[in-house]
């Protein structure tokens, strides 16, 4: 299942409801005596690596045309950067990639960037705006199996078919 927009942005929840939400799925599942199995997806300079080709292809699909994706690319384009060290500065370039950081829609456009990210994955799985958490009630060795098998799953879909593509860098880490 595609993960909702408004439900990966969570309007006037933020990262802190979603982490909430987590540690309660977390309680309960103790409290029936079952524990849970967590891996942490952190993603490297992830507001860096959203290339804007690829951003505005994703916009496309989820049918953000028109005025507001000609806002959008009013927002993202004719920005440039250069370098300075030591009193050498190199040459003016533009910024291909990336997202705003310290505004709404810096993160905005990551989620919306990352959105499909779950495809093929029978986890939990929750989204940061940086982060993701992917996790499993173990309640028989079965579900252990399907987590075993998601984590891989979701790492190779990451790094093949979504990173890959998409120049997005993970680690991944297990509880």
């Amino acid at each position: 299942m595609v993960y909702s927009l408004l439900d990966s942005l969570a309007f006037g929840q933020g990262s802190l409801m979603r982490l909430v939400s987590c540690i309660d799925d977390w309680t309960k599942s103790l409290d029936r005596g079952f524990f849970t199995a967590i891996t942490i997806f952190s993603f490297f300079k992830a507001f860096d690596s959203v290339p804007h080709c690829h951003l505005f292809s994703k916009l496309n699909q989820y049918c953000i045309c028109g005025t507001v994706q000609n806002w959008l690319h009013s927002f993202l384009s004719d920005q440039y950067q250069r370098v300075l060290v030591n009193g050498a500065e190199s040459s003016w370039l533009p910024v291909l990639s990336g997202v705003p950081q310290g505004t709404i829609f810096g993160p905005l456009l990551f989620l919306i960037y990352i959105n499909d990210i779950d495809l093929g994955i029978d986890s939990e799985i929750r989204l940061f705006a940086d982060d993701c958490i992917l996790y499993r009630d173990i309640r028989k060795s079965c579900d252990s199996a399907s987590l075993k098998s998601d984590q891989p799953n979701f790492a190779r879909s990451l790094a093949i078919s979504w990173a890959g593509t998409l120049h997005i860098h993970f680690r991944a880490v297990a509880f």
